[in-house]
């Protein structure tokens, strides 16, 4: 059906609903897009609609700076690697400064939640900035999650699974930082705080790390934190890793397993095996093979 004039066509269009709208602009003319996506960005802004990986893609097409800067300024954070992965390509795509600094705005606020699932998605950005040797942006991106994180520490963050990359980056940021990192896990009760970790990434960065004073003082802080452990004997090795909080799908699943007594687990629930061997590449692969564990995908 065709509406006319042109501008009562427009108006009918955007009372059919988001959906409809963003449908509508595989096929708009140049003048129709412009208009339907200041409409798009405008419902946004006011807040009368929820950003959405699907919404940022479709601005992205009309290959419009301006329009992706805005739309990303109504994101408040990452909900997913997913949607980070979009962000890497976007930002690979473009090549725009405004665009770049825009998506490191997004990364501060989903970081500085302290919540280890945003974390854990914040550290797997920095994994496809790297895989894509954007090393500028990775540089960028890295001092980002340092500040972010450290603007609002809480205890919790000491004992995720990413405080150990955490320190590392701090340790390669400016001086302050890693001296607020290391102020705040004195701070914190040495039982909460995972000092092996920490200290394992810094001893990845070579002698500079070893001999630096607030390393030694980390080292003996996790000295005293073993002496305490062992007072009663050597503790009996576990698999358990009590703390554990895996953010991809089969969460339930995989956390329950990380969190038991089991050294390996087979997981079932695939839509065939190229989903299987996507899930043990996207959640198992170089990043975690780094950290000393692995995932496989064979036909069953």
């Amino acid at each position: 059906v065709v509406f006319w004039p042109r501008e009562m066509n427009m108006k009918v269009i955007k009372s059919c609903g988001l959906s409809y709208v963003l449908s509508y602009l595989k096929v708009a003319s140049s003048v129709e897009m412009s208009d339907l996506c200041n409409y798009i960005i405008e419902q946004l802004e006011g807040r009368k609609i929820a950003f959405s990986k699907d919404i940022f893609s479709r601005l992205c097409q009309t290959k419009n700076e301006e329009l992706v800067v805005r739309s990303l300024k109504c994101c408040n954070t990452m909900p997913n690697i997913a949607f980070g992965k979009e962000l890497v390509t976007r930002m690979d795509e473009f090549k725009s400064e405004k665009i770049n600094s825009e998506v490191m705005e997004v990364l501060k606020r989903t970081t500085s939640t302290n919540n280890e699932t945003s974390l854990s998605i914040g550290f797997m950005f920095l994994d496809m900035l790297e895989k894509h040797r954007m090393i500028v942006s990775l540089k960028n991106a890295r001092e980002c999650i340092v500040e972010a994180v450290l603007s609002k520490t809480c205890a919790q963050i000491f004992k995720s699974n990413n405080v150990g990359r955490l320190a590392k980056f701090a340790f390669l940021s400016k001086s302050s930082h890693f001296n607020k990192f290391v102020d705040e896990v004195t701070k914190v009760d040495v039982r909460q705080v995972r000092l092996g970790l920490i200290l394992e990434n810094l001893m990845l960065l070579g002698d500079e790390a070893v001999a630096h004073p607030l390393v030694v003082q980390l080292a003996n802080k996790r000295a005293m934190q073993l002496h305490s452990k062992n007072q009663g004997g050597i503790p009996q090795f576990s698999w358990r890793q009590t703390g554990a909080n895996f953010p991809g799908s089969q969460s339930g699943e995989v956390n329950s397993f990380l969190r038991g007594k089991k050294e390996a687990q087979t997981f079932y629930n695939f839509n065939g095996i190229s989903h299987a061997r996507n899930w043990a590449s996207k959640y198992f692969g170089s990043y975690g093979q780094r950290l000393g564990y692995n995932a496989t995908a064979v036909p069953g």
